[in-house]
């Protein structure tokens, strides 16, 4: 059998990462085209290298490139809400360059959001980011007016009203929540281990961050206290009291502690939001924004009409363009819709926090031992859905 067969063998083209000839054509697939190489052109190398904004890059004369080798980190989904790769040039245990692969987890949400309706709008946005889905939904119902994914804030305002005794549970998480960060702040915030894991690691300047874009707990982290909520109030966040936590060392202990300051922070919203909770309708009552009460459907047919058609058409928004922000768990949120006039969005862009947070890993794990890597990602709280949106 082996003798039949010989004949009709043939060789076969392969190739291995980094073993390519010197003229072998980058851009001829997709995986090439992403690929890091040994040798690349100034700006990028800068880039790759985190110092394009900052050059505090330590570089030994004494090492050749035979020391240092590429190698894939990923592409995986624990721990970063997504698929992420990290292409990553070590010299022993240090990192040199890096060069974030995304699009993994595309799923062209924008492009999407323009073959829907602005009813149908929030269920489409609130996947992009879904630790955070309600910031979404409020951003994209701000511009016009399943598991994790609510559709609870709709333009015109919200699906339902609160439910009975909404206050009992309240205050319950008022009670727990800062008991339970007591608890991790004795298990942490004094420990030397942890200090000695997350201190001077994945350093993010003030002047990296605005280069980049990058915005909420890492900007402050850096020493810039800038928070839309007080800067550009919206929603009537301003008749609340709350404090904006900055820290100026702008490393991975900085951005932990901003983040659980900011929970603090967030609970004094909640109790101050509960004491003043005013009683009325929870949505607009524009027939041609709001549907009817679902009980009406079976004693009305004019409700049920009028259900049908603003489910299925939606409602016009006038012809013009909008560009309106949020402050979210990672930093600056905003949608840009384009209205031609329809019930749908002739374009839509989300300015997704995430997305411009990634750039700056170049920034933190250069430099610095491989063991820091993990502890730098996660300081800047990427989920790709939002980055691959």
């Amino acid at each position: 059998m082996m003798e039949e067969n010989k004949d009709t063998v043939k060789d076969v083209d392969f190739w291995a990462t980094n073993s390519e000839e010197g003229g072998w054509n980058i851009s001829s697939t997709d995986e090439g085209s992403q690929k890091m190489l040994d040798q690349e052109d100034e700006v990028t190398t800068k880039i790759q290298m985190g110092s394009e904004v900052i050059d505090d890059y330590f570089i030994d004369d004494d090492i050749s490139d035979d020391e240092r080798m590429i190698l894939n980190m990923g592409p995986q989904h624990p721990s970063t809400h997504g698929v992420l790769r990290l292409q990553v040039e070590l010299e022993g245990e240090v990192v040199r360059r890096v060069q974030p692969v995304i699009g993994y987890l595309h799923t062209g949400m924008e492009k999407t959001g323009e073959e829907l309706n602005y009813f149908q709008g929030p269920t489409n946005t609130t996947r992009m980011d879904y630790l955070s889905p309600f910031f979404n939904e409020l951003v994209f119902s701000l511009a016009t007016g399943l598991r994790m994914n609510h559709n609870f804030i709709r333009p015109g305002g919200v699906a339902a009203d609160l439910p009975d005794n909404w206050q009992k549970d309240i205050e319950k998480i008022l009670k727990v929540i800062p008991e339970k960060l007591k608890d991790y702040d004795e298990m942490l915030l004094d420990n030397p281990i942890w200090q000695g894991r997350l201190k001077n690691v994945g350093i993010l300047t003030t002047e990296e961050c605005l280069a980049y874009g990058i915005t909420g707990p890492s900007l402050r982290a850096s020493g810039y206290a800038w928070d839309l909520r007080k800067m550009q109030p919206y929603s009537g966040i301003e008749k609340y009291e709350f404090d904006i936590p900055v820290f100026e060392e702008g490393d991975v202990f900085a951005r932990w502690r901003i983040k659980v300051l900011e929970i603090f922070e967030s609970l004094k919203i909640v109790e101050q939001a509960m004491g003043n909770m005013p009683k009325g309708p929870f949505k607009i009552q524009d027939k041609k924004i709001t549907p009817p009460p679902r009980k009406r459907l079976d004693e009305s047919m004019e409700a049920l009409i009028h259900h049908f058609k603003i489910y299925t058409e939606g409602f016009k928004v006038p012809e013009g363009e909008v560009y309106t922000t949020v402050e979210s768990p990672r930093g600056e949120l905003g949608c840009f819709i384009v209205s031609d006039g329809s019930s749908k969005p002739y374009r839509m862009h989300v300015r997704g926090p995430s997305f411009c947070n990634l750039q700056a890993l170049p920034v933190v794990m250069s430099d610095s031992p491989i063991a820091d890597a993990v502890a730098a990602i996660a300081s800047l709280d990427p989920v790709l859905g939002d980055v691959d949106r």
